[in-house]
């Protein structure tokens, strides 16, 4: 028998696993930066000393992850989901155009699309290894102008209908009844019913958020979802197995 020094080591798979986004910026005289996200449960949303590395070299003009107002080359969080916003920095020493877009993803599911976001108007830019995102800046920093999304941005009743707009999903493997609004409307209950017309699940969201994970752990079989919304109401089965 053996005492444990206290120091848990983690698995090699646990390192090959973390889900990475190698995200790249080229500047106006062709200089190309590349800052890393990795996703480790050991890390929070705040400064993680080992996770953490600062921007050093700073150039004339340069891209980088804002965090407590200081620049970093490579950031660790907990998570990512739809809801998850990083913030990104930029310094322009002149006016002119720099080209964003993803230089690598590891572990990163196919259905994580990646955006750039304006923080005051809301809009997003979608971009991708294939896409690139030109950003005309002026001269200066920004510090909390932008920031890296997992969503679009909201659209209206206009331009996407509510049956189209709002996604139902039960995720079998987490046990976890996912909904995801993509248009401009208020969620005010979320109802689950069983065949027998039972209701066996009821939530009643804030809205801050538009992708919502909903713990749902109940015998297998066919579910009936109904999402009442200020614009009506969706339904739609769903299978828990």
């Amino acid at each position: 028998f053996m005492k444990s020094s206290g120091t848990v080591s983690q698995p090699k798979e646990h390192y090959q696993g973390r889900m990475k986004i190698r995200l790249g910026a080229t500047m106006p005289k062709g200089y190309h930066r590349q800052i890393l996200i990795t996703v480790d449960e050991r890390t929070t949303s705040g400064m993680d000393y080992g996770f953490e590395a600062r921007l050093v070299d700073d150039l004339n003009s340069d891209m980088f992850w804002v965090l407590d107002d200081n620049k970093f080359v490579i950031q660790g969080i907990p998570k990512i989901n739809r809801n998850t916003e990083i913030p990104l920095g930029f310094s322009m020493k002149n006016a002119g155009t720099m080209k964003i877009g993803i230089d690598a993803l590891e572990n990163v599911p196919e259905d994580h699309s990646i955006f750039i976001k304006e923080l005051a108007t809301g809009i997003t830019y979608e971009i991708s290894e294939s896409i690139d995102f030109e950003l005309e800046l002026e001269a200066g920093d920004y510090f909390d102008k932008y920031a890296l999304v997992f969503q679009p941005q909201v659209k209206s009743l206009e331009e996407l209908a509510l049956i189209e707009g709002v996604k139902i999903r039960m995720n079998n493997d987490s046990k976890q009844l996912e909904i995801h609004r993509l248009v401009d409307t208020n969620l005010e209950t979320i109802e689950v019913y069983n065949f027998l017309g039972q209701r066996v699940g009821f939530w009643s969201p804030d809205n801050q958020h538009r992708y919502l994970e909903l713990h749902f752990d109940k015998s297998a079989g066919v579910y009936i979802v109904k999402v009442n919304t200020q614009n009506g109401q969706l339904s739609k089965k769903v299978l828990v197995d």
